[in-house]
């Protein structure tokens, strides 16, 4: 066992914050009604907000629906339940996002009238050709869930009909919880948010129990006791990526649409409110992540490194060597690594290769904005270290 393990998963959510989410006293909230011309409604997560949506269009079974080709697999099953038949493109490893007027032909080929653009890990670009999109009268919803870093990323993606954004458990800013979905049109935010209000709520109790779970997940984050935590999965055989990545889940994919057909608490929204005033802190991110991705050997290319901006979400890379092997090694030297921190998935691999290939050979190495300046140096230094290590065998 490593004198330590530094993790590749932290919660970005103050103690105090989770001590309060636990114990505190009910409080207000205040979430935005109208804000850079767009229309807002909250939701319990993303799927929520998605599946309410798909509900409102009402599409005829068999309809196209475009999407590009990595996102995570409870939105795909929630189109897949909606009866539509999800037409995959695929994606540009430099800016994660359809080369240009990829869309636009996949559209007119496929017929379909409406599109989920997917912006993956904190890295944002728009697309010139949403504006043409929307003026031939196709929908395009803009997944931003994994965007967001302050108040002013809600105005992203400013021709799309719909933003969604998420503040789930690992997301920048969490609540723990809870989703936001911006719409042009307020008549569609009208009719979504009546159909959310026939949902359930979840219970005050329910939120609590979930702040004091992660409130004894990020104490598990100590680098000695993350480094037990491996230890012991090694000792009695458990599968410590698998128990790392359970952990971080807000919802399962299992159970279907009513396991996430629930309003949020009250308590959520407050904390929603407190996480959403907070001011940005993108530049500190990436000029942490910057320190690392500079310094990369050969063998690992940084991922959407050409998108127009960047919240650093995560930190993948791409290995031109065995990503298990590379992964294994690096923890030897301290650091956790993992090909599956997130959820995420390649939609239709025969229809994405390229997205397909960003899957199987990604590697989220820990962020270095939870490390310090000697352990940034040191992971630099161990990350060329493995990749001489495993090129020598």
């Amino acid at each position: 066992m490593p004198e330590w393990l530094r993790p590749r998963l932290t919660y970005d959510i103050s103690w105090k914050q989770l001590l309060s989410a636990a114990f505190g006293n009910e409080r207000r909230h205040s979430l935005p009604v109208h804000k850079f011309n767009r229309h807002w409604t909250c939701g319990l997560s993303v799927r929520t907000l998605f599946d309410a949506i798909l509900s409102e269009l009402a599409l005829p079974e068999g309809t196209p629906f475009v999407c590009t080709g990595i996102n995570i697999l409870g939105m795909w099953n929630i189109i897949r339940a909606h009866g539509l038949e999800p037409i995959v493109i695929d994606i540009d490893p430099e800016t994660l996002l359809p080369a240009p007027g990829v869309l636009t032909q996949a559209c007119a080929d496929s017929g379909a009238r409406h599109c989920l653009i997917a912006h993956l890990y904190g890295a944002y670009s728009e697309l010139s050709e949403l504006n043409a999109l929307r003026n031939a009268g196709i929908t395009v919803i803009s997944d931003l869930a994994q965007a967001f870093d302050g108040m002013g990323s809600l105005s992203l993606d400013p021709h799309a009909d719909i933003t969604l954004f998420s503040f789930g458990p690992i997301k920048r800013k969490t609540a723990l919880g809870g989703a936001l979905a911006g719409f042009h049109s307020a008549d569609m935010q009208k009719r979504v948010e009546r159909r959310l209000s026939d949902y359930p709520s979840k219970s005050d109790f329910w939120f609590r129990r979930r702040a004091l779970k992660y409130l004894i997940f990020k104490a598990f984050t100590f680098p000695y006791l993350f480094a037990l935590i491996e230890a012991s999965c090694s000792v009695f055989g458990g599968d410590f990526d698998a128990l790392i990545g359970r952990s971080s889940r807000g919802f399962g994919d299992a159970g279907g649409a009513p396991r996430f057909r629930y309003q949020p608490p009250q308590r959520l929204l407050a904390l929603l409110t407190e996480r959403l005033s907070e001011p940005p802190t993108g530049q500190m991110r990436k000029d942490a992540v910057r320190s690392v991705l500079t310094d990369l050997p050969a063998c690992l290319s940084p991922i959407g490194h050409a998108a127009q901006r960047h919240s650093h979400w995560v930190v993948p890379v791409m290995s031109d060597l065995d990503p298990e092997q590379y992964i294994s090694n690096l923890r030897k030297l301290g650091f956790d690594a993992t090909r599956g921190s997130t959820s995420l998935i390649c939609l239709a691999p025969s229809q994405a290769p390229i997205a397909q290939r960003i899957i199987h050979s990604v590697v989220y190495v820990p962020h270095p904005i939870n490390l310090s300046e000697l352990d940034r140096r040191k992971l630099s230094e161990r990350l060329v270290k493995v990749s001489a290590q495993l090129k020598e065998m």
